[in-house]
């Protein structure tokens, strides 16, 4: 039997053009399709007449009445309606697969959160992610914590942070392959699993009486293989996502879940650091642990369609090369990925000058600047994933990208001139003297808050046309080639922070003005062929 949601996808229908067909509320349909409730008498009568068939032909002899059965029975397409879209064309397919359109019908209904909420396996998925993420900072404030109560030395704090980033650039095209050629859902409950092993493991370390160079020599291979999960884990979660949602759901989803995991964040600090500070690193590992269990066990219950796979026999080298051709091949493809290298390079110079920022600049202190600062950040990219998810619809995913990049450089050159407008009214710390609030922090927050905001309609920008973009059996590559120029690109940024001694404020400015200039360009660049 045909499912509605198959029979949606393969003719372009979407669940918000079936209701405004047929006057049926898109919360039913959307419960319909993935809850199995039934439609309510009139509603059923109003969707059977829209494939035209009657009432008594639902029933005979079949039973509750359901979508695939009215399709059975009538065994012929759905009517054709000047307000439907058309079966894509052939030679508008790329790969057999429909060729994606990089915005929404502007008559379609917008997708709203209990719509995506309705559906359970992105429910699973984006639950067992929110939990899954809220304890990854225990582990994530855990290890440079852990490491310096053992060594007190900046060099080993390093090699902590080099063996993560190690694996993301050794193991990240690897990971893309695999995504594509396993069970998506399966590799991602085999990461929770292996992760929360992985995290018994350092929980075990840290209470048994080695001697130090085996404790950290332990720990760093921990955190190595644990950042090859995670790679893993990424590649496999951003292809999954076209197997539960259709094309118009992709940006509120990917919205919902980038908010979703700044919150996690957010709430987890805090009681990530009483946890260390009364109980010690062995229970932030272990909540850890726990976490990833709840999340493998949501994703257990997960229904996916995915696309079908590559054969198995074939060499990695191989499936990691064709994943470079897709790349090559597809020119938008590879201007996202360009920008995914350039964008996060600035953007965490900039977020690696947030302290000193605080401290030297602002003139506040390291333990009220610095957070207040990341609160905002982390506020605003909460509110800007969610009403993005709700309101950006129909914005050309192009135009979200080039906009907000350029929004985001606004908004930076306006923290880079801000102590010369402290200066100019008068409100400037004065030297050498720190206080936990200040004029030109207060002044900050805000700015920072709409650095959060559009910094969301950056990474939901770039997600959202890559998942649109990419062929679905491709996508864990493709994506893990993504992946791995964001992380080069931070690492890039980080390593730069240096330049900026002495010279905060200009740097920033500078930062933002860059952002500026590659907004308005990517937002040319993405609309042409």
């Amino acid at each position: 039997m045909t499912t509605l949601h198959s029979l949606r996808r393969s003719k372009h229908i979407s669940l918000g053009e079936l209701a405004r067909c047929t006057g049926v509320p898109l919360r039913s349909l959307a419960e319909y399709e993935y809850e199995g409730r039934r439609l309510p008498e009139a509603e059923q009568r109003a969707v059977a007449a829209f494939f035209g068939l009657a009432p008594e032909q639902m029933t005979a002899g079949l039973g509750p009445p359901t979508l695939s059965r009215m399709l059975t029975r009538a065994g012929r397409e759905p009517s054709t309606r000047r307000d439907l879209p058309t079966v894509t064309p052939e030679s508008s397919r790329t790969n057999g697969h429909p060729a994606p359109s990089s915005v929404t019908s502007g008559d379609e209904a917008p997708v709203g959160y209990r719509t995506l909420l309705a559906n359970r396996n992105f429910r699973r998925l984006w639950l067992g992610q929110a939990i899954s993420t809220w304890g990854s900072y225990f582990t994530r404030i855990a290890i440079p914590i852990y490491v310096w109560s053992l060594t007190g030395s900046y060099a080993q704090l390093g090699l902590a942070a080099f063996a993560s980033l190690l694996a993301s650039l050794s193991f990240g095209l690897v990971a893309g392959a695999l995504a594509d050629r396993w069970d998506r859902r399966r590799v991602l409950i085999g990461c929770d699993l292996a992760g929360a092993t992985l995290l018994t493991l350092a929980a075990a370390l840290a209470v048994l009486p080695l001697s130090i160079p085996i404790k950290l020599g332990t720990l760093y291979v921990i955190t190595f293989l644990a950042g090859m999960l995670r790679e893993l884990f990424t590649a496999a979660r951003v292809a999954i996502f076209p197997e539960v949602l259709t094309k118009s759901e992709l940006l509120a989803a990917n919205s919902l879940d980038q908010g979703t995991a700044t919150l996690s964040e957010f709430l987890s600090y805090p009681l990530a650091g009483l946890t260390l500070f009364y109980l010690g690193p062995v229970v932030a590992f272990g909540v850890d642990a726990a976490s990833f269990l709840v999340s493998a066990l949501l994703l257990l219950a997960v229904r996916a369609h995915p696309a079908p796979m590559e054969s198995a026999s074939r060499p990695i080298l191989a499936e990691i090369a064709t994943g470079l051709r897709t790349v090559q091949r597809l020119p938008t493809v590879r201007k996202i990925i360009l920008l995914s290298l350039v964008v996060p390079a600035l953007f965490s110079l900039f977020n690696t000058l947030q302290l000193p920022y605080a401290v030297d600049v602002l003139g506040s202190t390291e333990e009220a600047g610095f957070p207040a600062l990341e609160a905002a950040t982390a506020l605003g990219l909460v509110l800007g994933a969610l009403v993005l998810g709700r309101h950006g619809q129909h914005v050309p995913r192009s135009a979200l990208l080039g906009w907000g990049i350029a929004g985001l450089g606004v908004i930076v050159t306006l923290l880079g001139l801000l102590p010369s407008a402290a200066a100019a009214l008068g409100v400037a710390p004065a030297a050498g003297l720190q206080r936990p609030i200040t004029v030109p922090l207060l002044l900050a927050l805000p700015l920072l808050l709409l650095v959060g905001g559009t910094n969301s309609l950056v990474f939901a920008g770039i997600r959202t046309l890559l998942q649109e973009q990419t062929p679905r059996e491709v996508l864990g590559r493709v994506a893990s080639v993504m992946s791995m120029a964001a992380g080069s690109g931070f690492a890039i940024g980080a390593l730069l922070a240096g330049v900026a001694q002495g010279r905060i404020p200009l740097v920033i400015t500078l930062i933002g003005a860059a952002l500026i200039a590659i907004g308005l360009f990517a937002r040319w660049w993405l609309r042409r062929p």
